[in-house]
């Protein structure tokens, strides 16, 4: 069940766009001002945002080990 919602995670963090940062005269860029995206949508770590977004990337892996959860 886990998988199932961390899958659910990883599609939505997948869908929202990344903060942009506008472009300046000279090259560089401002911050949008914005949290980052794991901030958003209420995630503790970067890491835990790209660990959901691989699962939600790799759907036949998840339902093998889902099946042999079962199994066990």
């Amino acid at each position: 069940m886990l998988l199932t919602i961390e899958g659910r995670i990883g599609e939505i963090a997948l869908k929202e766009p990344q903060a942009q940062s506008k472009p300046t005269p000279k090259g560089g860029s401002i911050p949008s001002g914005k949290p980052p995206k794991h901030k958003r949508l209420g995630l503790p770590t970067q890491r835990k945002m790209q660990q959901s977004q691989q699962i939600a990337k790799h759907p036949e892996i998840v339902e093998k080990i889902k099946a042999q959860a079962r199994e066990s």
